[in-house]
């Protein structure tokens, strides 16, 4: 394979295991013989290694170039109702009728959380001043009390 430069375009074969193909070998020797400035390399990846964005570009391109016309009606399938049911979750979300539910539960709860710290700040607690502590560490020492 010859020196990768800005100019060289890049082919890849990502999956998990990839190490065993020798697909890099075949297209990097007939990109040499045709005298053509591309490189094919092999990344091995799993689906954990992979950003959500990513996926889904990976998946684009599966749905319109590599796979079969059975499997692309089947994809399209699934995305539309994949669609379908994000569009219903937003339709529900912000809902009107929905949203002022949502602030009567949001001033409830801001009422209960007002109610918490009410409670908790007739319980005061005071630090003692560094000069304290340390006057109560050289009692401490000298074993008198106070």
């Amino acid at each position: 394979m010859s020196e990768i430069a800005g100019t060289t375009k890049l082919a890849c074969l990502l999956g998990s295991p990839v190490s065993h193909s020798i697909s890099p070998l075949i297209h990097n020797f007939s990109f040499q013989y045709l005298g053509m400035d591309c490189a094919y390399l092999a990344f091995d990846i799993n689906e954990q290694n992979l950003k959500k964005d990513t996926k889904v570009l990976l998946s684009l391109l599966y749905r319109n170039y590599w796979c079969d016309k059975d499997k692309k009606i089947i994809l399209s399938q699934e995305d539309l109702v994949a669609k379908n049911n994000y569009e219903k979750e937003l339709r529900e979300k912000y809902n009107p009728d929905n949203i002022f539910k949502n602030k009567s539960n949001v001033a409830e709860m801001n009422i209960e959380h007002q109610k918490e710290e009410k409670q908790t700040e007739l319980i005061e607690y005071k630090e003692q001043k560094w000069y304290q502590k340390i006057f109560a560490k050289i009692l401490k020492v000298f074993k008198i009390k106070q």
